[in-house]
């Protein structure tokens, strides 16, 4: 791992929340594995989830809708609440809330502020206790310069980003940003990527798309 990598882990194994960003090819997967290891090495529950199947899949975990109960977000707070106090259905989502010490919710920049919100609200609930999550260790990891969340107007939610919410901010009060590509080599193409990712195109950039540019097959 990488300093910055190590940095993260270090927060991590001190019992911080962490919030950890960086473009694609930073290495926050190959990171999340790791602190997962470490965690379970001292003993801790650590839940391993993803906004998406996909992300859920990469890190060997499951969607944070699968673990929390939450489904498609239909269900208000207290009407969750209540499944997951009273519905034997839901008990299992209940014993997931109360047996697990760590989240980690993998590409969370998907996560609306209205789930997220939610989330922590069931834990600190179930968990009977005043502390965000219940207490229990948020690790947070994404990038809020790709996909957002999907709005879902039928169950009023808007698909705000997650760090709109007051809940965010006081959560992740450390951070850390992964700035150095492990997937490319290449440092013209690694800024290219940066550029377009943050909506910029600088001359440089301009230059190195028009010297892609090719022909289709049937032009």
């Amino acid at each position: 791992m990488n300093v910055k990598q190590l940095i993260a882990l270090n927060e991590v194994k001190n019992g911080h929340n962490l919030l950890v960003l960086g473009q694609s090819g930073t290495g926050k997967s190959h990171l999340v594995c790791n602190i997962e290891q470490e965690l379970k090495k001292g003993g801790k529950t650590v839940a391993v989830t993803g906004t998406t199947g996909v992300a859920s899949l990469n890190i060997g975990g499951i969607t944070v809708h699968s673990w929390s109960g939450i489904a498609d977000g239909h269900y208000s707070n207290d009407k969750l609440l209540q499944k997951l106090t009273i519905d034997e259905h839901f008990q299992k989502y209940k014993l997931n809330i109360k047996q697990t010490d760590v989240l980690i919710l993998d590409e969370i920049s998907m996560l609306s502020a209205k789930m997220f919100n939610q989330i922590e609200f069931i834990c600190r609930n179930i968990r009977d206790s005043d502390l965000y999550f219940g207490g229990i260790q948020i690790i947070g990891s994404g990038d809020f310069f790709q996909l957002p969340p999907v709005p879902d107007l039928l169950n009023r939610d808007p698909g705000e980003f997650c760090f709109k919410s007051d809940v965010f901010k006081n959560v992740f009060r450390h951070k850390v940003v992964l700035d150095k590509v492990m997937r490319q080599d290449e440092p013209d193409f690694v800024k290219a990527i940066h550029d377009i990712s943050r909506g910029e195109l600088p001359t440089d950039t301009h230059n190195l798309l028009k010297r892609l540019q090719r022909p289709l097959p049937w032009q």
